[in-house]
């Protein structure tokens, strides 16, 4: 409980003000609670939707629980990406990606990252809308996304030589991807059954070669990366639930 209460602290902007670290390795531990943090929010954005529902129209509905999402994480994971549009735009070199990526302020390509990002996931969100598939996204994406961060930092080493996401990064091992992967199976297969696991090694795929890449320009990933890692991992979710959502439509116009 304690190592989920830190994960939930870490990845949201609940008031939980007690420090539950007692050591370093605790925040590596609580990644394995990384999909269940991302059922949180998935609930959460579910709920804002069900409950906008009966005032407005669906699509007005979609908007006020895309916000949602983004106010309850904090914008985290979008910090994140956009500090690395700016780093891997403008860095020729890891000393200056990473010098980019740290500081705080944000620059042109940060900014059309950010709106790219946003409109394409938002416009996923909506096709999703007509083929009855957008509920079932709104709770799985945080979850399988949230899992690949997990998976990330379990397989790739720290680019820097101290930073926040060091702790995390260098103390999480094969106990935490386990029992990380365990968790979004029992989370996502009653949901979406084996289209879950299909809609998971996918995100992943798209997130490896995304991660292969980083490797080679900076020799591993920073939290900021972590960020840009969860982003692609919603986005490419989102491509195969419509994939899949358009598949299962026109099969039905088959048959009928």
């Amino acid at each position: 409980m304690r190592l989920f209460l830190i994960a939930l602290q870490f990845l949201t902007i609940l008031p939980l003000t007690k420090n539950y670290v007692k050591e370093e390795k605790d925040l590596a531990g609580s990644m394995i609670f990384y999909p269940l943090v991302g059922l949180c929010i998935g609930l959460l954005t579910l709920w804002i939707y069900s409950l906008s529902e009966k005032f407005f129209i669906p699509s007005i509905s979609l908007i006020f629980a895309f916000i949602a999402g983004i106010i309850f994480t904090g914008a985290l994971h979008l910090d994140g990406f956009a500090d690395s549009c700016d780093g891997f735009y403008a860095g020729k070199n890891k000393e200056e990606i990473l010098k980019i990526m740290k500081d705080s302020r944000i620059g042109t390509m940060a900014v059309v990252g950010l709106f790219c990002l946003l409109l394409l996931k938002c416009s996923l969100y909506f096709s999703l809308l007509f083929k009855d598939q957008l509920k079932n996204a709104f709770l799985i994406v945080p979850v399988i996304s949230r899992w690949l961060m997990t998976l990330s930092a379990s397989l790739y080493p720290y680019a820097r030589e101290e930073g926040t996401a060091g702790a995390f990064l260098k103390h999480i091992g094969k106990k935490e991807l386990f029992f990380s992967s365990l968790l979004l199976i029992v989370i996502i297969y009653p949901v979406l059954g084996f289209n879950g696991i299909i809609i998971a090694g996918l995100s992943f795929s798209t997130v490896w070669f995304f991660l292969q890449w980083v490797k080679n320009k900076i020799d591993g990933i920073t939290g900021d990366i972590l960020g840009a890692v969860n982003e692609l991992a919603e986005i490419t979710a989102l491509f195969v639930f419509q994939f899949i959502a358009s598949n299962e439509i026109n099969q039905s116009f088959t048959l009928i």
